[in-house]
């Protein structure tokens, strides 16, 4: 079974940038491999679809990648011998797991570093340069729960951190977390912790 050779690769004039192991092409449509069909791969492949649709075939698995899409295969080592289809079927089920573990991994990374203060689904799909709609089908693959109930649980705990144990007021921790206004703020704690946010500080207070 062949490997694909980097450099034979940028020889042929297919990609259009290279630096040591990393090879980028801004537009597939102009990448042939045909010459490659029965080629194990031993490297990762990322791409982006930035407009249309297209299938993609890799080590015998077909992907769909709509626009908006990130997809990203990581090479798993293949058996030899009768159950080849089988293992074939498996890695594409392999990838397609890794590629909703990475998004989801890199959501929760981007949530905490938020510290509660971006509380859109479609700002953090922006950050991960991947659709709301793909976004919310890895967190919910991966965690058996919506972005926003994530996105959510991170604002209430900030909050309740916040009302807790600093000396900020109200207001301030309202405008500390890009609240539109008082009103609202007050709103989503009450909503999330069953008490405005004067009473839930007042009352945690007198437990302390």
């Amino acid at each position: 079974m062949r490997h694909l050779d980097f450099d034979e690769l940028w020889k042929n004039h297919l990609f259009d940038y290279k630096d040591g192991d990393l090879l980028v092409i801004d537009d597939i449509t102009r990448l042939t491999l045909s010459d490659y069909e029965n080629t194990a791969l031993d490297f990762i492949i990322t791409l982006f679809c930035a407009e249309g649709r297209m299938m993609l075939t890799v080590e015998e698995q077909e992907y769909r990648i709509e626009e908006g899409c990130l997809f990203i295969y990581l090479p798993v080592e293949r058996k030899m011998g009768a159950s080849a289809d089988t293992d074939a079927a498996q890695d594409g089920k392999d990838a397609s797991v890794r590629q909703s573990t990475l998004i989801y991994r890199r959501f929760m990374s981007l949530l905490a570093e938020s510290a509660g203060r971006v509380r859109s689904v479609s700002a953090f799909a922006n950050m991960l340069n991947v659709t709301p709609k793909y976004l919310s089908k890895c967190v919910k693959e991966e965690s058996g729960r919506t972005p926003l109930d994530h996105i959510h649980e991170a604002t209430i705990n900030t909050i309740r951190q916040q009302l807790r144990y600093s000396d900020k007021t109200v207001k301030e921790i309202s405008n500390d977390l890009d609240f539109p206004n008082l009103s609202f703020f007050g709103k989503f704690v009450k909503e999330h912790l069953g008490l405005s946010p004067t009473d839930y500080r007042a009352r945690n207070l007198n437990e302390i």
